[in-house]
């Protein structure tokens, strides 16, 4: 499968009396081509689609720098709705493959509502002409919503239709993470590893950033 994706964001950032408020805004378009290789004994035969989708996220984030000596403690909690949706297609079936295996997929649609707080512990180091700041984070990430994805074909056009549902993950679980920024006036760097732990499910995530000042 190849996917194509355009997207448009937008950013806000505020202060309300010492905590730091953001807000992001995103939509975008997304391009689907496939092509399904079938091979059933002797016979093979294959087929193709593409159809469109698309895509909007809103998100909030608010913390706090607290001092306490050289150490920062920062509090912070955020909140995500992302709705993804796709248009229903039908496959070609090409060369000589029967026109009974080619699918007829409905449109479909599924969205989250994610909530989440952590605790991030940092420390800066100042030399005289660059800093450094390494930090751990812990905290606790929930699903206050979500519609499955499910997804209701048929092979051919007058096939029983048949439903396939996705697998639900956890609806919560534990956020961890550490990462080292570091930069001077021209230019900052930032690596950064978060993991999301759930019963029967890890995600990683790995940031790597390089930011110039001209």
């Amino acid at each position: 499968m190849t996917t194509l994706m355009g997207q448009l964001s937008g950013y806000a950032a505020m202060n309300l009396g010492g905590i730091d408020a953001s807000f992001t805004a995103s939509a975008g378009i997304n391009r689907f081509e496939t092509e399904r290789r079938i091979g059933i004994g002797s016979y093979s035969g294959s087929t193709s689609a593409d159809w469109n989708g698309w895509h909007y996220s809103l998100s909030a984030q608010a913390g706090r720098d607290i001092p306490l000596g050289s150490w920062v403690l920062r509090p912070e909690a955020s909140l995500t709705y992302l709705s993804i949706s796709e248009d229903g297609f039908n496959e070609l079936a090409l060369d000589n493959t029967a026109p009974e295996l080619a699918l007829f997929v409905d449109s479909r649609t599924t969205s989250a509502l994610t909530g989440g707080a952590s605790l991030t512990v940092s420390r800066r180091f100042d030399r005289t002409d660059s800093w450094w700041l390494p930090y751990i984070r812990l905290g606790y990430r929930g699903d206050f919503s979500s519609s499955p994805g499910e997804t209701t074909a048929r092979f051919g056009p007058d096939g029983n239709p048949f439903t396939l549902r996705a697998a639900e993950l956890p609806s919560a679980g534990l956020l961890a993470g550490f990462g080292l920024a570091a930069g001077s006036d021209y230019t900052t760097f930032t690596f950064a590893y978060d993991a999301d732990y759930r019963d029967d499910y890890v995600n990683h995530v790995l940031r790597l950033v390089l930011r110039m000042n001209f």
